[in-house]
């Protein structure tokens, strides 16, 4: 899929790790997906979005005790936002 060849032609691209794993998220692959995001976080750790998209894809798996720690670090990174804890 698209995703998949955005990362083989960047796979230091922050952003197409992100996309990569909001693919795997929808299709429902959850633990492709988790590490993809934290493949996306290990380049750039404080990126909210992607915090909170690993928190969910987590919940999704099963790992709720493992989503409260990227959860708890979007709303630090971005103080705003309330959406990582309506997953």
């Amino acid at each position: 899929d698209l995703s998949a060849r955005a990362v083989a032609a960047r796979p230091d691209s922050p952003a197409f790790l992100g996309n990569r794993g909001a693919a795997l998220a929808e299709a429902g692959r959850f633990a492709e997906a988790v590490g993809a995001f934290r493949a996306s976080l290990a380049l750039r750790p404080e990126d909210a979005t992607t915090l909170r998209n690993l928190g969910q894809a987590l919940m999704a798996a099963g790992d709720a005790k493992g989503a409260v720690a990227p959860l708890r670090r979007a709303t630090e990174v971005a103080p705003g936002a309330t959406e990582p804890w309506l997953a």
